[in-house]
């Protein structure tokens, strides 16, 4: 007998920063930052329960002109940068293999 696999839960992770406007608009914005003029924008899933990898890579400035680059999601606590998911079933959700064919 097959057994059937329950859907996992794919999770759109951000902070504080990107929350408000998410809730306001009511809707995730595409991120048009760092990608070639032949690509298209996307919105980024991941099914990492605790955080995704690629969040860790955004820089915040300090006063005095150094960035902070937190590693985990009790820095983004001490920082006051909240740590945010939406979770989508992945079902729902285009695979990452096509994605990247598609978006370039």
């Amino acid at each position: 007998m097959k057994q059937i696999q329950s859907d996992k839960t794919a999770w759109h992770y951000t902070t504080a920063i990107g929350f408000v406007p998410l809730i306001a608009d009511k809707k995730i914005n595409l991120s048009t930052n760092d990608i070639g003029k032949d690509e298209l924008p996307v919105v980024w899933f991941s099914v990492n329960q605790l955080m995704e990898m690629t969040i860790k890579e955004i820089a915040w400035g300090r006063q005095d002109g150094t960035c902070i680059r937190p590693r985990n999601a009790a820095e983004f606590r001490i920082l006051g940068l909240g740590l945010y998911r939406i979770g989508l079933p992945t079902s729902s959700l285009i695979r990452y293999a096509d994605l990247a064919r598609g978006a370039k």
